[in-house]
């Protein structure tokens, strides 16, 4: 282990990590993940890919390294990452991976301590991130063996496997062939590492069928239109107009005065972009006419809907003066 005086900084954050060590934490783990089967009529692969150019780590600094997956399913089912990173201050490494569709999973953030090496030891022994590798620890711990947060780490020994802060399941059902990038923070100053090598551990599945299209859940753009002013003694003329195939329907009210009419209802088809022409006709119409010529102010209120094949549904309203 490295022996050297601490900077008035990592002295602060060590005693802090210290204090919450000292605290048995009753958090349920996170939920493990888990490798589906293929879906039917699919064909499944296991193919591994590897990294095997050691980087420098940056103190105090990020750190990128990109990996080319080819050749695999299209549809990812599962995925395991191995890291070897070297580190005489293990809590100084963030680490994320990002996928080539740019889905980003934390690994690690700040944890291991003081310790060196718990992420590994340059010499082919690492860490294998693997979103099953928690064995179901009791509640409640003070440290919980294959979390990556709650593991009880030791100076130069490397855990494996350790399930990752965040799921790597998040890139299930994604494309994995093209660019993987790990991308490894070192966040204090005072203590450098090495990425010596990284793998992807990749299960894919092809030859699947398509699958379904998305639900449409989209309504039907609807417009309604008529002339502002019409007979009182004859049916209400509208026209309406839907962006899609749907049905359409209408139906409202007519008040004069402090009486009220109501609209006999009517539907249609109506196809994309065309108009339909519907007539909508008061009941008691005769009194109504007699309301209006005695000079009763009467306003119909026509509310149309359609509705398309898949459920969807969009209203208009139209307001028309009955003379």
């Amino acid at each position: 282990m490295r022996v050297s005086a601490m900077s008035p900084a990592r002295a602060g954050r060590f005693f802090a990590l210290a204090c919450a060590a000292a605290v048995a934490v009753a958090l349920p783990a996170p939920a493990s993940g888990f490798a589906p089967p293929a879906p039917p009529a699919c064909t499944a692969k296991a193919q591994t890919a590897l990294n095997p150019t050691p980087l420098s780590l940056a103190d105090n600094a990020v750190t990128s390294s990109t990996l080319v997956v080819s050749g695999a399913g299209p549809w990812l089912a599962d995925v395991d990452v191995f890291t070897d990173i070297p580190h005489v201050w293990s809590a100084d490494i963030d680490m994320t991976l990002t996928s080539p569709a740019g889905t980003i999973v934390t690994l690690t953030t700040d944890n291991g301590w003081e310790h060196d090496n718990v992420f590994g030891d340059g010499a082919g022994n690492g860490t294998l991130w693997d979103d099953d590798a928690n064995p179901g620890g009791q509640l409640p711990y003070g440290t919980n063996p294959g979390l990556a947060t709650d593991h009880p780490y030791a100076n130069d020994v490397v855990p494996s496997p350790l399930v990752p802060e965040e799921a790597l399941a998040a890139f299930i059902g994604e494309d994995p062939n093209g660019s993987w990038t790990l991308t490894v923070s070192d966040d204090s100053g005072g203590g450098t590492g090495t990425l010596d090598s990284w793998r992807l551990d990749l299960e894919t599945t092809s030859g699947c069928p398509a699958p379904p299209p998305a639900p449409d859940t989209t309504a039907p753009k609807l417009t309604v239109t008529g002339k502002k002013r019409q007979r009182a003694g004859k049916p209400i003329k509208i026209k309406v107009t839907t962006d899609e195939n749907a049905a359409v329907a209408a139906g409202g009210k007519v008040k004069a005065g402090k009486a009220g009419f109501k609209l006999r209802g009517v539907s249609d088809r109506a196809a994309a972009g065309e108009a339909v022409k519907l007539k909508l006709k008061p009941r008691r119409a005769k009194k109504l006419k007699k309301l209006v010529a005695e000079g009763q102010k009467a306003t119909a209120t026509i509310q149309v809907t359609a509705t398309d094949a898949s459920g969807n549904s969009s209203s208009a309203k139209l307001k028309v003066r009955l003379r």
